[in-house]
């Protein structure tokens, strides 16, 4: 059943050859951080390799977002709620500055667009 979820969270067997033969300092890239996390998290494998995997994947900007989301999954599904509940409630709050921000550059650059 780990394919599923594989494919689910945009990897793949080829992907996790890739990091199944990576070095311990090639692994400490955050994208392959992700994607390690993803093959934990599809064994289960919440706490604390899922969790720390996608805490250094925050680090890449590509999947920046995914990879939090996944954080305070890993972190609620390892029975690490507490700290689940601080990250998640700050994640939405600095979601909410981003979109107020981007929302401002888009009004500075005379955008009229309906926004309803």
């Amino acid at each position: 059943m780990a394919t599923p979820v594989m494919w689910r969270l945009a990897s793949n067997s080829d992907i996790q050859q890739v990091v199944a033969g990576a070095t311990p300092v090639e692994l400490m890239n955050p994208l392959l951080q992700y994607h390690l996390g993803i093959r934990l998290l599809s064994e289960r494998n919440y706490r604390p390799a899922a969790a720390e995997a996608f805490d250094h994947a925050t680090g890449a900007p590509e999947v920046r977002d995914n990879a939090f989301v996944l954080y305070v999954y890993a972190l609620c599904m390892s029975g690490q709620r507490a700290k689940a509940a601080g990250y998640q409630q700050r994640g939405v709050c600095c979601v909410r500055r981003n979109v107020a921000a981007a929302a401002a550059v888009d009004l500075d650059e005379g955008d009229v667009r309906d926004r309803t």
